[in-house]
């Protein structure tokens, strides 16, 4: 067959597998074909041209003559290191018919070595028992010695290095100052010590580390092929600069060999800018500059805000520095200036080590002073050059000041609250110990021995009304101590304003009736509704603004409580206002704009012992009409009077079913059989009388667990109703209640659980019917509350 000349690589991968190529085919095929091509067959094992055009030859040094007749064998002119790898890719495309693209060294005629690419395809030929190769191959030398010298013009340090030889393959350095290394040399410990004396002490393990032919085995085992670390080094006249190496490792597919090519960039003036930057990363800067110890010459590495050099520009340091104490810095702070921004001084205060700083004011170009601060420290160990950064702390500084002035008014008003406090305190301790006095006292058994039966009915009068005093104090302080963490909340029901009003009569008609006041009530224009609202805290609002009223009126005096509409009345609710007016001993224009700050009462000879409380009153009122999205303002004038004028919007509902259902007739509690759940000794012997007393049968537990335990140990329906304490060692009355509500039993779903406990607040009670309870009863316990609601829970 004769030897063509032209062969397409692409088109001859169309033809692979077990089609054959006519001779016509091939003709065609190989008419467009650039590089040198080539048809070899595998004979006994060893490959044989059966033809090859001219550039093949060329590329090999070869004539068509001289080929023809000193090549036989296509093997001999591949690379000896090269031919296994080659032969093994031609035994199995040969097997699995299918093509392949290697690189591979080839022997010139004049014996010089070239890198080849070839692209070859597995068919066959009419007449042809073997497979035959098409090859269409393309010298790369010239790409690859182009790439390398490339990386070389780029490098100023560059190793060849045979890892698993632990030789240096070749080497290439700008620098001088290692003796020349001879091709193939060995890595000894001589040699080592020479490359590695140049590099700064601190990198020298860091390089080692990652770049040695150690660290570059290792890094390969891991399956990693590039590696790059930047270091320091020392170069022969010039000083230290910065390196950024690269080693790229691979394995030569002929002998398995690893081989790294590393070489090293120089980057000192991108990396030493980087670390200035890095350094004051977290300043808002003015300026940047790098100072050379050794010249005197500085480099603007980065400026934001000042004039007259721009980023990057070199000058001369102390000529500058002249020039910014004459012309910027306060006289005032020259001296230390002149001082500090020396170069002999910087270079000995930075020698002891750290950072140093100074702060100084100029005058801009306005005439305005501003404070600057600047630091200074070494860049890096080698202390060839000083880092200064300054900025402008004007803003900070008057931030500081005003802090400052913050800081000391908030200490001024804490000396006044923690006196305001200590005055409350006292006042408080006056306040409780009076009520407790009565209590304490007419109880006191030299009191009661002798005692008739009417002073023993009057005694018991005083206690409790001192304890409802006592009370009350205490609930003020709760109330305003939710309010402080923001925890006062709201609980809406049905609420008839016809029931309040009759409430509000009832209350302070008695307490006006006591001292004589005139008690007038205008409710001619409230409507017969039901509102949503939270009751206690509704009624909470105007019982204290009205006992306020009656508690600051003369005997005799009067007191006005009138309740309209500030806006039209609609079927769905309306604007309320309500209005408290008295003529009694006023507040005075200095305390009126405190009149609702915590502990805040206003105290003078003529009014400190009508004054009696906590001072908490208006306070919690204030609270909660806000919480009710309402408003409240106050007029007064002392010695003439105080009006309050409260607005809140109110809501209309339907009355709840249970007050449609009233029964003339309530039975008795005769043989109700209640399980009391309490941990107190003296609570618990108080509520066995009171319900014995109404004819219960009671069985106590003194925790929860002991409570749900008997329930659940009794017969069904055996308990017709539990008092639960919330607060009970062991197990609390909401994990009791919880475990007995999902008891599988039929009465436990059902059995009524009444919270009877000093949790008293109406998020309290929400609690507890989240819980699973019926009811809650809040300590001191009301024996009418008690009762009405052991009668609306059993149902009996």
């Amino acid at each position: 067959m004769k030897l063509m000349d032209n062969l397409s690589s692409a088109d001859i991968r169309k033809q692979e597998g077990n089609e054959q190529v006519t001779y016509e085919q091939m003709l065609a095929i190989m008419a467009n074909v650039n590089g040198g091509v080539s048809a070899v067959v595998i004979k006994e094992g060893h490959p044989h041209f059966l033809y090859a055009n001219n550039q093949y030859f060329e590329q090999l040094g070869y004539t068509r003559e001289q080929f023809l007749e000193e090549v036989d064998n296509a093997f001999d002119l591949v690379y000896e290191e090269d031919r296994g790898v080659v032969a093994e890719l031609t035994r199995k495309a040969s097997i699995d018919k299918n093509s392949f693209s290697c690189e591979y060294r080839a022997r010139k005629r004049n014996g010089r070595l070239v890198w080849m690419q070839s692209n070859i395809s597995i068919t066959s030929l009419p007449g042809i028992d073997e497979p035959v190769q098409l090859a269409v191959a393309n010298s790369i030398d010239q790409v690859k010695l182009q790439l390398r010298q490339e990386i070389i013009n780029h490098s100023v340090i560059s190793f060849q290095i045979n890892l698993t030889k632990g030789t240096i393959e070749e080497y290439y350095s700008r620098f001088h100052d290692i003796p020349q290394i001879s091709p193939n040399e060995r890595i000894n410990e001589d040699l080592r010590t020479s490359i590695l004396k140049n590099i700064v002490p601190e990198d020298r393990d860091r390089v080692v580390n990652t770049i040695f032919y150690e660290a570059l085995a290792r890094a390969y085992s891991c399956d990693l092929n590039t590696i790059h670390v930047d270091y320091r080094r020392y170069i022969q006249g010039t000083g230290v600069k910065w390196l950024h190496a690269t080693a790229n490792i691979m394995e030569r597919p002929h002998t398995g060999e690893l081989v790294a090519f590393v070489c090293s960039q120089d980057i000192d003036v991108e990396k030493k800018n980087q670390l200035a930057i890095e350094s004051i990363m977290d300043e808002e800067i003015e300026y940047v500059l790098l100072l050379n110890t050794a010249t005197g010459q500085a480099r603007m590495v980065q400026e934001k805000h000042y004039e007259g050099i721009g980023s990057h520009q070199v000058f001369h340091y102390d000529d500058m520095r002249k020039r910014v104490l004459q012309k910027q810095v306060m006289p005032e702070d020259s001296e230390k200036c002149e001082l500090f921004f020396d170069l002999q001084s910087l270079i000995k205060a930075l020698d002891q080590g750290g950072v140093i700083k100074q702060i100084y004011r100029v005058m801009d170009s306005e005439g305005r002073i501003q404070r600057k601060k600047a630091r200074a420290f070494y860049l890096d160990s080698t202390r060839e050059e000083i880092v200064l950064i300054r900025r402008d702390i004007t803003d900070l500084y008057e931030e500081e000041q005003r802090q400052k002035q913050i800081l000391q008014d908030a200490v001024d008003a804490a000396v006044e609250a923690n006196h305001a406090k200590s005055d409350f305190l006292s006042r408080m301790s006056h306040d409780m110990r009076t009520p407790l006095n009565a209590i304490l006292s007419f109880s006191d058994h030299e009191l009661t021995e002798d005692a008739t039966e009417e002073k023993m009915g009057m005694y018991l009068d005083k206690i409790h009304a001192s304890g409802d005093y006592l009370l009350g104090i205490i609930n003020d302080v709760l109330d305003v101590s939710k309010i402080e963490q923001d925890k006062m909340a709201l609980n809406p029901t049905p609420y008839s304003l016809d029931e309040f009003t009759d409430s509000i009569n009832t209350v302070i008609g008695s307490l006006c009736q006591n001292k004589s006041i005139d008690f007038n009530m205008d409710i001619s224009r409230v409507p017969d509704q039901w509102i949503m609202i939270d009751k206690v805290r509704f009624n909470q609002i105007f019982i204290n603004l009205l006992s306020n009223a009656v508690k600051f009126t003369e005997d005799g005096g009067k007191v006005d409580f009138t309740v309209m509409p500030c806006s039209e009345i609609l079927d769905s609710g309306l604007r309320m206002r309500f209005e408290i007016r008295d003529n009694g001993i006023g507040m005075s224009p200095e305390f009126l704009p405190h009149a609702f700050d915590s502990f805040s009462q206003e105290y003078n000879k003529n009014i400190s012992e009508k004054a009696q409380g906590t001072g908490l009153g208006l306070t919690i009122v204030k609270e909660i009409v806000s919480l009710m999205k309402g408003t409240i303002s106050v007029e007064s004038k002392l010695g003439k009077g105080t009006l309050f004028t409260v607005e809140l919007p109110l809501k209309y509902t339907a009355p709840p079913p249970s007050t449609l259902l009233l029964k003339e007739d309530m039975p008795s509690l005769q043989g109700i059989h209640v399980l009391l759940c309490e941990d107190n000794e003296l609570n618990r012997e108080i509520a066995v009388i009171l319900l014995e007393k109404w004819g219960c049968q009671v069985e106590c537990a003194e925790n929860g667990r002991q409570g749900m335990d008997m329930f659940l140990q009794s017969e069904v329906a055996y308990y017709d109703v539990i008092l639960m304490d919330i607060r009970m060692p062991v197990m609390n009355g909401l994990e009791a209640t919880k475990g007995i509500r999902a008891a599988d039993r039929p009465d436990a779903p059902v059995i009524p659980i009444v919270a009877m406990t000093a949790d008293a607040f109406s998020e309290d009670a929400q609690i507890s019917s989240e819980a699973g309870m019926n009811g809650h009863l809040s300590k001191p316990i009301e024996p009418k509350k008690v009762f009405e609601t052991l009668m609306r829970v059993t149902c009996k």
